[in-house]
């Protein structure tokens, strides 16, 4: 029997109605965070989306590699927020998006970059850490339009645009902040781009080799999509996003 079908059973709250689910998910504040109020926009969204089907969920947060790594062969049910990319898409099955984001370009005051289109990237050295989707970006790395870094860690990028050893940060706009005053730097030296990048949406995603995922994540976007129209996600979107 697959593992995480084990798992129900260890999660089991005492309601033939109700199963229990072990989901994996990492750092990356507002969103997630083991250590923040309800342990992020996704936890929270996730959690009241489960329990309208009548589901408990049980989250563990670790490295994203090994969380990825882990719930694909079978320890977790399911790991969130990822964003699409065509490779994991052949591998999992994507809820529709938890909600929407916009990922830009972060840049120093002092640099005066201003983002119209890609010609204005040519030369420059973009950081955007090592399991991050890089969305388009990976097409002008490609075509030697700009320069890659890849830390370990969203801070690191941060902390090498402040020393100017990179030219930018792509991230979107609350993670970018939150990230600049958790690690003690005056956000008024650092500006975001007008022009968007690239939209995107966070979502929960279940191996497809889980025996019914498929339909899981259809009961999943159904409840969703309810609490969408009720404005729930609306309210919560609001307390962690100002």
């Amino acid at each position: 029997m697959y593992l995480v079908r084990v798992l129900f059973f260890l999660f089991w709250v005492g309601s033939c109605h109700s199963e229990g689910y072990a989901i994996s998910t990492g750092n990356f504040p507002p969103f997630v965070g083991e250590k923040i109020e309800g342990q992020g926009l996704a936890t929270k969204i996730i959690q009241r989306t489960m329990k309208e089907m009548g589901n408990q969920t049980t989250i563990t947060f670790l490295p994203w590699k090994r969380g990825f790594r882990d719930t694909y062969n079978g320890k977790y049910y399911g790991t969130y927020p990822y964003s699409k990319n065509k490779e994991r898409q052949r591998k999992w099955h994507y809820s529709q998006p938890l909600y929407n984001l916009q990922e830009v370009f972060f840049s120093k005051v002092e640099n005066n970059f201003v983002y119209t289109n890609n010609e204005d990237l040519v030369g420059l050295t973009v950081c955007k850490p090592i399991g991050y989707n890089l969305f388009n970006l990976k097409k002008i790395v490609d075509d030697q339009t700009i320069n890659l870094i890849r830390p370990p860690a969203m801070r690191n990028c941060f902390a090498m645009l402040n020393k100017g050893r990179v030219d930018l940060v792509m991230t979107n706009e609350t993670s970018g902040f939150a990230v600049l005053v958790q690690e003690g730097f005056e956000t008024k030296h650092f500006k975001v781009s007008d022009k968007v990048f690239v939209d995107i949406g966070h979502h929960l995603i279940i191996p497809k080799k889980v025996e019914g995922g498929k339909e899981f994540v259809v009961k999943f976007d159904s409840t969703l999509e309810k609490l969408k129209a009720e404005g729930v996600v609306d309210q919560l979107i609001s307390e962690f996003i100002k």
